[in-house]
């Protein structure tokens, strides 16, 4: 696909319209993003990413998919404290999974459409995964949370059984 109007053409007829409307709720509530075709989805917001393990490759802020079994938003970007976007809106996104980065639903009706745009508001303040900022430093990748807080050790185990003690001697 060259460009989100052959990919909308391409799904099946059923999904169109409804792809059709996702798309135009991306480009209202992001208008400043430039809309590309990264890994056979539409995206938005195209940029190079490197992460602090090295690895580094070309994708976009946000991008729309439709699958087998209904459609998928990725966000991929956390917020200043480190927390993924799409997984910190979870409870405000209505019938969908959520993981880090993506949501997916069924059908259009299933997603409730005012917290997918909240979520996709973030992303204008977002640091993008990988993302090289102007001073220099590696942004958040898979580390994003260890940065943000550091992490609780566990409390230490317990032996299974109690050391036996020597009964005490009587004294006369």
């Amino acid at each position: 696909m060259k460009s989100p109007a052959e990919y909308i053409a391409a799904v099946e007829p059923g999904k169109q319209p409804s792809l059709k409307k996702l798309h135009q709720l991306i480009r209202r509530t992001l208008p400043e993003l430039e809309t590309c075709m990264v890994h056979g989805m539409i995206g938005y917001g195209p940029y190079h990413y490197r992460y602090d393990s090295g690895r580094e490759g070309d994708t976009a802020r946000v991008a729309l998919a439709a699958n087998k079994t209904g459609y998928s938003v990725y966000i991929m970007a956390v917020d200043a404290t480190g927390k993924y976007i799409a997984e910190s809106a979870k409870a405000t996104l209505g019938k969908a999974t959520v993981g880090k980065s993506c949501i997916r639903f069924k059908r259009l009706e299933d997603i409730a459409v005012d917290g997918l745009t909240r979520a996709l508001l973030q992303v204008r303040t977002a640091i993008a995964l990988g993302e090289r900022r102007a001073e220099g430093r590696l942004q958040p990748g898979a580390s994003a949370k260890r940065r943000a807080a550091p992490k609780k050790r566990a409390p230490a185990k317990k032996s299974a059984a109690p050391k036996k003690r020597a009964p005490a001697k009587k004294s006369a």
